[in-house]
């Protein structure tokens, strides 16, 4: 129970550091890895710096298929960013064996102080870091006094011989520790612990940490196995890390031979081991990455767009394009299946979050992924049915096609990283939400989709009414957005409010919507005469007075426009 309590300690210790480090730095890791990750010896470097500051493997993987999938980076040059993080992880390691664990209570106690007593976001930061890693330490220190208690002659010491005999049992223990852990760092440091006191010899542990190392390179795959770059890129990791295991396995004797010569303690001799596994495959493999990733390439090839019985275009012609007329009906087909599928994600959306649904929620990212998929067939195939057709586009179709697709791209976009997302948080941490927030939303989700229904019909027959109504929707949700936060506001400094975290879920969620109704209106813009601003609207007496410097007549300053839905323009069947 000591060894399971450290290990829980310098989980959690992982765990508090990553979000400490999120206060510190933020957004800015994004994309200062974006521009690190150019070239393969600057990868190299960026991935060895962010993993000596993270210290958490699984951290490091999904801002490395986060950069994937928004297509940020290239998976060639992330695999040698994830060959540095590798190597960069083990500082963690390096740590826990200076013997300082038996100081763990100071890094507590300033970090307490920063944390508990300071309410400026870095010194709240700083405060995170240092609990956490006082929490490590702690957890080193209890799974050594933990090592101490295991008898010479007793049970479990006798089965821990017995599996010296066996390393690829060895192996295969500690890659189910660094898979059910999350953390390849939790891993190393309870062999490091263990070996303190002589529980572990080093031809034990040297397969255990070879296992763990392994571990990590599984759990990338699991996380990014969805698609197809994110699985070539886990795939290198994992090949990498199965050619390093090949050669450190098939000389066990030397290896541990070559580290007991090492004038340090057994556990450091063991953490040294680590380090020395990361540095040998970063040798080994950093020469060849293009040689690796061409082969994994080739065994994971891109499924074909268009599959029969698959999803792809279906309206889009692969031959010689037809005439401008022709071709345009067909665009316009598949733009309208790209607004159904945008329509079929909001609904998504709000049927996992009302039901609390995490698997409703995660097949929004499948739906964007086919947005993204028509939105690039339809307009490479507007470019060149412009560019081959050999007739002018007179009235603009082609481009009011384009800018529809990329309004309905960008809404999606928003309803994947950020409406769903949040919903996910919420479902996860099982955030509260009351009645009035709860009803705040749904009435914006509605609002919302109405104007989704209006803005597609709109869209597909020209209706100038329909984008003026649209506008006009426009001033009556900002209207709506405004009062629901401020109203919100007003039950928080009441006391009624939500926790922080539902809070700021909350308000992220009248945002997000607020931005995709943002989207609808550039529609009603280029429907309304092909302006970025809307048309002049009629105004009350009191707004046009003001503006003109004029008073206005008596009898006209009764016209009011009516800014509830459906109220100033045809209903929608």
């Amino acid at each position: 129970m000591n060894i399971a309590g450290g290990v829980a300690l310098i989980l959690f210790g992982i765990r508090f550091l990553r979000k400490g480090l999120d206060r510190l730095i933020g957004r800015r890791l994004s994309g200062w890895v974006q521009r690190m990750t150019r070239t393969r010896p600057r990868a190299f470097g960026a991935g060895l710096g962010v993993s000596t500051l993270i210290c958490s493997s699984t951290s490091i993987f999904m801002l490395t298929l986060q950069l994937i999938r928004d297509r940020h980076a290239s998976p060639r040059n992330l695999f040698a960013f994830v060959i540095g993080a590798d190597v960069g992880l083990t500082a963690l390691v390096l740590l826990g064996t200076l013997q300082i664990d038996a100081y763990a209570v100071a890094p507590i106690a300033l970090g307490t102080v920063a944390f508990q007593f300071f309410r400026h976001n870095l010194m709240r930061g700083a405060g995170q870091v240092l609990l956490s890693i006082g929490f490590i330490l702690l957890g080193i220190h209890t799974i050594r006094a933990g090592g101490a208690l295991i008898q010479p002659g007793g049970d479990l010491a006798i089965l821990i011989n017995v599996a010296t005999h066996y390393p690829l049992l060895l192996v295969a223990v500690g890659a189910m520790m660094s898979v059910g852990m999350q953390s390849s760092t939790a891993s190393i440091l309870l062999i490091v612990g263990l070996s303190a006191n002589g529980s572990l010899a080093l031809s034990t542990a040297v397969p255990a940490i070879v296992g763990a190392n392994l571990g990590t390179g599984i759990t990338m795959l699991v996380l990014g196995w969805r698609t197809i770059p994110t699985r070539r890129l886990a795939m290198c990791n994992l090949s990498a890390k199965v050619l390093t295991a090949v050669v450190v396995l098939s000389a066990i004797p030397f290896w541990s031979g070559v580290l007991a010569r090492l004038p340090l303690s057994v556990d450091q001799q063991a953490a040294v081991g680590h380090t020395g596994f990361n540095v040998l495959l970063a040798l080994l493999t950093l020469p060849i990455v293009g040689l690796i990733y061409h082969v994994v390439a080739k065994a994971l090839p891109e499924p074909a767009v268009a599959e029969e019985n698959g999803f792809g275009p279906r309206h889009l012609d692969t031959g010689p394009p037809p005439s401008m007329t022709i071709g345009l009906g067909h665009s316009m087909r598949e733009v309208l299946h790209v607004s159904e599928i945008v329509r079929e994600m909001m609904t998504t959306f709000w049927h996992g979050l009302k039901h609390a649904d995490a698997d409703a929620l995660q097949r929004i990212a499948t739906l964007d992924d086919r947005v993204d998929q028509l939105d690039r067939e339809i307009k490479q195939y507007l470019v060149r049915l412009v560019s081959e057709a050999g007739e002018d586009d007179t009235d603009g179709e082609a481009i009011r096609q384009m800018r529809f697709l990329s309004e309905l791209e960008t809404i999606g976009d928003i309803l994947d990283r950020n409406l769903a997302e949040l919903a996910l948080k919420k479902t996860r941490t099982r955030l509260w939400f009351s009645d009035a927030t709860y009803a705040d939303v749904e009435q914006l989700y509605h609002l919302v989709y109405e104007n989704m229904l209006i803005a597609e019909t709109a869209f597909h027959t020209h209706h100038v009414g329909l984008a003026q109504q649209l506008l006009r929707h426009k001033s009556y949700i900002n209207h709506r957005y405004g009062r629901m936060r401020d109203r919100f506001l007003q039950r928080v400094e009441k006391g009624d409010g939500e926790s922080l975290d539902a809070s700021a879920i909350y308000l992220d969620m009248l945002a997000s919507l607020r931005q995709v109704n943002s989207g609808l209106t550039h529609i009603a813009y280029a429907i309304a005469g092909g302006r970025d601003e809307p048309a002049a609207q009629p105004a009350s007496s009191a707004t046009s007075a003001k503006q003109s410097g004029k008073a206005k007549p008596s009898s006209r300053s009764t016209k009011r426009v009516n800014l509830e839905p459906g109220a100033n323009g045809p209903a929608i069947a």
